[in-house]
C-alpha cells in the first residue's frame, strides 16, 4: 500500500510561487528608487541631497496638534514644522517631507 502523500509536492509548488511572488514586490510602497538605491522614510536628509540633489523647492508645513486631557478639555497646543521638498525625477514629480532632518514620508 502507498501512503505517500500526492499532494504535498504540489503545496510545496504553491508556497514557492507565493514567495517568489512577495518578493517580486517592490520593497516597500513608502519607498523610492534612485538608481540602484532605495530611499525610504528614517533616511537623513543629507542622504537624500546626495541622491536627488537640491530640491527645486521647499515648502513650509505646520502641523498643530492638540492634546486634550481625560476630560476633553484642551490641555496644551503644539505647533510642528516640517519641510515638503519638492523634485522631478526622470519627468515624475516627487515631494518629500522632512521632520528634525529626516525623511518622514515619501509623496510621488
Amino acid at each position: 500500500m502507498n501512503t505517500t502523500c500526492t499532494c504535498c509536492p504540489r503545496l510545496a509548488a504553491a508556497f514557492v510561487a507565493i514567495v517568489l511572488a512577495v518578493l517580486a514586490l517592490p520593497a516597500a510602497a513608502d519607498s523610492f528608487r534612485v538608481g540602484n538605491r532605495l530611499l525610504v522614510p528614517g533616511d537623513s536628509a543629507a542622504r537624500a541631497v546626495a541622491l536627488l540633489g537640491e530640491p527645486l523647492a521647499v515648502e513650509p508645513i505646520e502641523i498643530e496638534r492638540v492634546f486634550h486631557d481625560r476630560y476633553g478639555r484642551v490641555h496644551h497646543v503644539v505647533t510642528v514644522v516640517r519641510e515638503r521638498w519638492y523634485y522631478e525625477y526622470r519627468g515624475r514629480p516627487l515631494a518629500l517631507v522632512i521632520d528634525c532632518g529626516a525623511i518622514s514620508w515619501i509623496e510621488r
